[in-house]
């Protein structure tokens, strides 16, 4: 049903979702009392939470925003490799080791620029980030300028950028496209950006984030680059819920299409993501009162705590393939988190649910012999 309400993408007029989940949390894993309600735009395939169902961005980010600050140690692995290292290689072959200007845009506590810096020295290195996290990132004092704020092309005025990074920051902005087109005003013609957002065929759940107000696929991210006079110099989309892109300005500049993606796939994966969803909420409350392990911590687990579908006392332990969240760590302080030969060894109960993302439940499932599995659709495996 159409809702007089723009596309910021393509300015086309989009219809609302039919989104009857109530409640919602935040991608730093909080469950929060407010609903979500969603609009989709049928010629650039873009789907994004409506204007009135935000929370406040500059009062979130700067005075609650609360992502993986406990620990320097504690980051995302991939493969056995800390996540800004991944990073760095996968950009590394584009930066030369002159006197070039680095800025990186929603820098967090500094891991991904200190990862940067290890390897080059000789880069200027500029920083931005609005939350709580600046005040371990401002302890870095390789890094030439730091702002605490919002970006925006005054930030740091008459200066070019070489190298600029965005890492899981573009999803977050109420306007996409404007933001995006403001970056281009800092950047040369030799520029090149690195962007990462999730694949939002590779994470479902994230329809439950009120804070991740863009909803991306690889078509209509790239069609969200034409748009704003980018093109791909370099990609990875894969399974994995992130996926990576390197960016240049386009000399043509506007290159443009009318339509996007005729098979709708955004819509295609929304309607999958709502299945899932209920699917999981429907196996959590059918052994709600029974003890169960949880494998993952991805925020469908503090959206099921949060609404009541599971009962906490009833979690016997969570658990993670990633080291550094298991032994003295727990959940939320509370339940012990371990790795899955420990909770094979350790842990009674045979009932396990599934709270990581959909696109790693083959990966884990040949670990879960004899264990009764909830929270997956056998259609997604």
């Amino acid at each position: 049903m159409s809702n007089n309400i723009k596309c910021s993408i393509c300015d086309s007029i989009c219809d609302s979702l039919d989104f009857k989940f109530k409640n919602s949390v935040t991608s730093d894993n909080r469950f929060i009392k407010k609903d979500i309600s969603y609009s989709y735009c049928n010629n650039c395939d873009y789907i994004f939470v409506d204007y009135d169902k935000r929370i406040d961005l500059e009062k979130f980010y700067q005075k609650e925003y609360n992502f993986l600050l406990d620990s320097d140690e504690v980051e995302p692995e991939i493969d056995g490799v800390k996540y800004s290292e991944y990073l760095v290689t996968f950009f590394a072959e584009y930066i030369k080791h002159e006197n070039k200007n680095f800025l990186d845009i929603g820098a967090g506590k500094g891991n991904l620029i200190e990862t940067f810096y290890k390897k080059f020295k000789n880069l200027n290195f500029f920083a931005i980030e609005p939350s709580s996290a600046y005040i371990k990132l401002n302890e870095k004092k390789y890094i030439k300028e730091k702002y605490h704020g919002f970006f925006n092309n005054d930030v740091f005025k008459n200066t070019k950028f070489d190298y600029i990074t965005l890492v899981e920051v573009l999803e977050h902005v109420s306007n996409p496209k404007t933001f995006l087109l403001s970056i281009c005003e800092i950047m040369n013609e030799e520029s090149l950006m690195l962007i990462e957002v999730p694949n939002f065929k590779n994470h479902k759940s994230d329809l439950l984030t009120i804070d991740h107000l863009s909803l991306f696929t690889e078509s209509n991210l790239i069609y969200l680059f034409n748009k704003c006079g980018l093109e791909v110099v370099k990609k990875n989309v894969s399974n994995r819920v992130p996926m990576q892109f390197i960016v240049k300005l386009n000399k043509c500049k506007n290159i443009d299409s009318d339509i996007i993606n005729e098979s709708n796939l955004s819509l295609i994966l929304y309607e999958q993501a709502t299945r899932y969803i209920k699917k999981v909420i429907s196996d959590a409350v059918s052994v709600k009162n029974e003890p169960i392990a949880i494998y993952g911590q991805n925020i469908i687990l503090d959206y099921l705590i949060g609404n009541e579908y599971l009962k906490l006392s009833n979690i016997e332990c969570i658990i993670n393939d990633n080291k550094h969240y298991q032994g003295e760590k727990k959940w939320n302080s509370k339940i012990d988190v371990v790795g899955v030969d420990d909770f094979k060894k350790n842990t009674t109960t045979d009932n396990v649910l599934l709270a990581m993302n959909d696109c790693y439940h083959n990966k884990v499932m040949s670990k879960l012999e004899n264990k009764k599995i909830y929270g997956i659709l056998d259609d997604l495996l």
